[in-house]
């Protein structure tokens, strides 16, 4: 099976207050999304995410206030 990773994204999370770091580490621990970096207070937090995922993340960090920025679009490039 081929796998087209267009439209797969990485979020750069900062995690800056302990509610938040908790969240995201309970994320981190049910493996329903992929880590490039284990859940941190001192340093960003890379997560893989694919297209059908997206909106649910990012409603989540909304939800904890957690900033974030888009690293990559388009990992297939």
């Amino acid at each position: 099976m081929l796998i087209l990773w267009c439209r797969y994204e990485v979020l750069r999370v900062n995690i800056t207050t302990e509610a938040a770091y908790e969240t995201i580490k309970n994320v981190y621990l049910g493996e329903n999304f992929d880590f490039w970096s284990p859940p941190s207070l001192s340093a960003p937090t890379d997560i893989f995410v694919s297209p059908d995922e997206k909106e649910s993340l990012r409603y989540l960090l909304h939800a904890i206030n957690a900033k974030y920025s888009v690293m990559d679009t388009n990992i297939q490039e």
